[in-house]
Protein backbone atom coordinates (compact mmCIF):
# COMPACT_ATOMS: atom_id res chain seq x y z
CA UNK A 1 0.00 0.00 0.00
CA UNK A 2 3.14 2.20 0.27
CA UNK A 3 1.26 4.13 3.36
CA UNK A 4 4.34 5.76 5.55
CA UNK A 5 4.68 3.88 8.72
CA UNK A 6 3.96 6.56 11.86
CA UNK A 7 5.51 4.79 15.41
CA UNK A 8 5.24 6.44 18.91
CA UNK A 9 7.01 4.79 21.84
CA UNK A 10 5.22 5.19 25.38
CA UNK A 11 7.35 7.52 27.62
CA UNK A 12 8.73 9.15 24.39
CA UNK A 13 8.08 13.40 24.82
CA UNK A 14 4.92 14.25 23.50
CA UNK A 15 3.38 10.62 23.20
CA UNK A 16 0.08 11.11 23.84
CA UNK A 17 0.12 14.38 21.19
CA UNK A 18 1.78 12.13 18.85
CA UNK A 19 -0.50 9.00 19.15
CA UNK A 20 -3.45 10.93 18.55
CA UNK A 21 -2.09 13.27 16.01
CA UNK A 22 -0.69 9.90 14.38
CA UNK A 23 -3.96 8.47 14.34
CA UNK A 24 -5.97 11.31 13.34
CA UNK A 25 -3.82 12.51 10.33
CA UNK A 26 -3.65 8.92 9.14
CA UNK A 27 -4.75 6.83 6.02
CA UNK A 28 -5.33 3.69 8.25
CA UNK A 29 -4.02 2.64 11.59
CA UNK A 30 -2.64 -1.27 12.56
CA UNK A 31 -2.59 -1.28 16.01
CA UNK A 32 -2.46 -3.51 19.00
CA UNK A 33 -3.75 -0.83 21.48
CA UNK A 34 -7.73 -0.25 22.77
CA UNK A 35 -6.88 2.81 22.39
CA UNK A 36 -5.41 3.21 19.08
CA UNK A 37 -8.73 1.35 18.41
CA UNK A 38 -11.02 3.57 20.11
CA UNK A 39 -9.15 6.82 18.36
CA UNK A 40 -9.30 4.67 15.20
CA UNK A 41 -12.95 5.14 15.70
CA UNK A 42 -13.71 8.55 17.18
CA UNK A 43 -11.46 9.78 13.93
CA UNK A 44 -12.93 7.16 11.59
CA UNK A 45 -10.47 5.77 9.80
CA UNK A 46 -9.98 2.58 8.67
CA UNK A 47 -8.18 -0.01 11.24
CA UNK A 48 -7.30 -3.77 12.33
CA UNK A 49 -6.67 -4.32 15.58
CA UNK A 50 -4.79 -7.24 17.13
CA UNK A 51 -5.14 -8.66 20.55
CA UNK A 52 -1.92 -10.01 22.14
CA UNK A 53 -1.79 -12.93 24.28
CA UNK A 54 -1.55 -11.03 27.25
CA UNK A 55 -4.11 -8.15 26.58
CA UNK A 56 -7.20 -7.25 28.50
CA UNK A 57 -9.30 -9.33 25.93
CA UNK A 58 -12.48 -7.97 27.47
CA UNK A 59 -12.48 -4.30 26.46
CA UNK A 60 -11.87 -5.48 22.94
CA UNK A 61 -15.00 -7.83 23.36
CA UNK A 62 -17.18 -5.88 24.47
CA UNK A 63 -16.17 -2.96 22.05
CA UNK A 64 -17.05 -5.75 19.31
CA UNK A 65 -20.80 -6.57 20.67
CA UNK A 66 -21.36 -2.42 21.01
CA UNK A 67 -20.44 -1.10 18.14
CA UNK A 68 -20.48 -4.23 15.39
CA UNK A 69 -16.67 -4.33 14.56
CA UNK A 70 -15.82 -8.33 14.64
CA UNK A 71 -14.03 -8.26 11.33
CA UNK A 72 -11.40 -5.31 12.59
CA UNK A 73 -10.30 -7.29 16.04
CA UNK A 74 -8.29 -10.48 15.66
CA UNK A 75 -6.01 -12.62 17.79
CA UNK A 76 -2.48 -11.82 17.76
CA UNK A 77 -1.63 -14.73 15.22
CA UNK A 78 -5.38 -14.16 12.31
CA UNK A 79 -4.73 -12.96 9.51
CA UNK A 80 -6.87 -9.83 8.45
CA UNK A 81 -7.98 -8.93 4.80
CA UNK A 82 -5.68 -6.05 4.10
CA UNK A 83 -8.51 -4.48 1.81
CA UNK A 84 -9.68 -3.41 5.49
CA UNK A 85 -7.15 -0.88 5.36
CA UNK A 86 -8.85 0.84 2.31
CA UNK A 87 -12.45 -0.34 3.38
CA UNK A 88 -14.64 2.40 5.03
CA UNK A 89 -16.05 2.25 8.63
CA UNK A 90 -19.27 1.31 8.75
CA UNK A 91 -20.44 2.37 12.07
CA UNK A 92 -23.43 3.81 13.09
CA UNK A 93 -22.51 7.52 13.95
CA UNK A 94 -25.82 7.98 16.69
CA UNK A 95 -24.68 5.26 18.61
CA UNK A 96 -21.31 6.58 19.00
CA UNK A 97 -22.59 9.87 19.75
CA UNK A 98 -24.30 8.74 22.41
CA UNK A 99 -21.56 6.27 23.86
CA UNK A 100 -19.51 9.62 23.78
CA UNK A 101 -22.06 11.40 26.13
CA UNK A 102 -22.27 8.61 28.26
CA UNK A 103 -18.58 8.23 28.59
CA UNK A 104 -18.35 11.87 29.04
CA UNK A 105 -21.13 11.85 31.84
CA UNK A 106 -19.39 8.91 33.40
CA UNK A 107 -15.95 11.05 33.81
CA UNK A 108 -17.94 13.89 34.99
CA UNK A 109 -19.59 12.15 37.76
CA UNK A 110 -16.70 10.62 38.81
CA UNK A 111 -14.00 13.28 38.79
CA UNK A 112 -15.90 15.84 40.89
Amino acid sequence: MKYKIYNVRLGEKNSIEKFIYGISNSKAVITNSYHGTIFSIIFNKPFVSFIFKNSPRERFISLKKIININNRIFNYNEFPNINLLTTPLNINKTLINLLKIKSINYLKKNLI
